[in-house]
């Protein structure tokens, strides 16, 4: 608006000193000698606030858009530190979990070789069973009838005799665990 007013000065200064051409003269072309030298002052000093009012408001606008960045920025570095403290804070909870499992694994295996451990025993013990038996079997297979006269109600069975060499096993059986 204000350069719109600047022009209308010059073009009213422009046709004065054309008027005082026509018109001839030397006092009418002094005075619009003045004239358009006061009209192109004028213009100038409207043209010039313009342009000073146009740069203040350029500066306020980039301050404004300064201080909206700055507040900007000054969130995302919050929600950083946030976002970096949550992560830590998970990333510990994932590591104590690890750790947790991992001596809960070793224990695992730990408790797994001593039951494999006692399973072997277990087996080993159970076939020397079954040998003896299979030797007494034999054994009693093998063995003359009872003669005649001879109680055989206090003969002891093969279940007497087992149960009698099983006290000696289960004995030291107590005793490794007893050791364990």
């Amino acid at each position: 608006m204000r350069s719109t007013v600047a022009v209308v000065v010059l073009l009213a200064a422009a046709v004065l000193v054309t008027v005082a051409l026509i018109v001839g003269g030397i006092v009418p072309l002094g005075v619009a000698a003045v004239g358009a030298f006061l009209g192109g002052a004028a213009s100038t000093r409207v043209v010039s606030d313009e342009l000073a009012q146009t740069r203040r408001a350029g500066a306020r606008d980039r301050a404004e858009l300064a201080r909206a960045y700055a507040s900007a920025a000054a969130r995302r570095s919050v929600e950083a530190r946030s976002f970096a403290t949550t992560m830590a804070d998970r990333l510990r909870v994932r590591d104590g979990v690890i750790t947790e499992l991992q001596g809960t694994l070793r224990l695992a295996e730990r408790v797994a070789a001593v039951a494999e451990q006692r399973t072997r025993s277990a087996l080993v013990r159970v076939k020397e069973s079954q040998q003896q038996l299979d030797d007494l079997t034999s054994w009693l297979a093998a063995a003359p009838p009872p003669a005649a006269g001879w109680d055989t109600d206090d003969a002891p069975t093969i279940v007497d005799l087992l149960a009698w060499e099983e006290r000696p096993a289960s004995k030291a059986a107590a005793e490794r665990r007893r050791r364990a």
